[in-house]
């Protein structure tokens, strides 16, 4: 999975550890089946970590979910 080329929307910083982690380290949601794998992006100025899903689950997200509208 790719990840985002962007600079830390926290610090600013650019150095960045990613990789996929179990579901151990996820928060659990009781109205969506969380995956056992999740891609995290963590900055290795500030520690801010992203979440990401693999694509065939944000697909079954979109398909249980409604979208929601920008304000």
């Amino acid at each position: 999975m790719k990840t985002p080329a962007k600079a830390c929307r926290n610090c600013g910083g650019t150095e960045f550890y990613a990789g996929d982690s179990a579901r151990t380290v996820a928060i659990a949601v009781t109205f969506f089946s969380l995956p056992p794998k999740f891609h995290l992006r963590v900055c290795g100025g500030c520690g801010l970590v992203d979440w990401f899903l693999p694509e065939k689950d944000v697909q079954k997200l979109k398909k249980k979910f409604s979208p929601e509208k920008a304000g």
